[in-house]
Formats: structure tokens, sequence, C-alpha cells
């Protein structure tokens, strides 16, 4: 989950890592800004949660000159376009079948994206 707390935005939770960093009013080094997985809780999804976050972590990103990328699922593509983001290839990956079995039919796509 990320935090937007006083300027502060992170990476909550088990892993506690990643995310745009600021501390004691000076920017932490990092690279390039790799968003992973941003999800919204279903009970406020098509509020403009996911969008407020992305705006929020993008705007952070561009006012520090970071580059910011993505891997997309096709199905959030359309999301990230109008958020400014841009194809810039992708994978496809086979997926073992389980149990339950893979409604993807045991093929995996991801698209990958990069901020304009």
């Amino acid at each position: 989950m990320l935090t937007l707390h006083g300027g502060l935005l992170r990476r909550t939770g088990p892993a506690n890592t990643g995310g745009v960093r600021r501390r004691e009013g000076r920017r932490c080094p990092m690279g390039p800004l790799d968003l992973t997985f941003l999800c919204t809780d279903s009970r406020f999804r098509g509020r403009g949660v996911g969008t407020a976050l992305m705006r929020a972590v993008t705007a952070v990103a561009r006012a520090e000159g970071l580059p910011v990328f993505l891997e997309s699922t096709t199905d959030a593509v359309p999301f990230y376009e109008k958020l400014g983001f841009v194809r810039a290839g992708g994978f496809r990956m086979s997926i073992p079948n389980g149990n339950p079995p893979n409604p993807k039919e045991g093929v995996y796509e991801e698209v990958c994206m990069i901020l304009e």
C-alpha cells in the first residue's frame, strides 16, 4: 500500500520497501521510479483513488526528474494511457496449469510502459 502523509509517499505493509522517499526534507538518492503492484481495494474502485495515487507518484517523480516506468496487465493499459504512459514493449509467458485452472489458459501477458 502506498501512503501519502505530509509530503511522504512510501510503500507500507509487510515489505515496506520502494516508493518515492523524502527524509528530513531531503531527497533520498534513487534511480528510475519503477511502479509495482498498484491496486485499489474493490470497495474504492471507480472513485478516482487509483488515479489520485498515480498522479501523486508521478508528480513527485517529475519534480525529482525521475523517469517512470511500469509493467501493466493488458486490462489496465487504458488506465495508464489516460495518465500519460505509452507502450514501450511487453512480454508473454506460459503459466503452468494449476488448481484452480488459470482463466488466461496458461499464458500471462504484460505491457511495459513509460511516462512521457
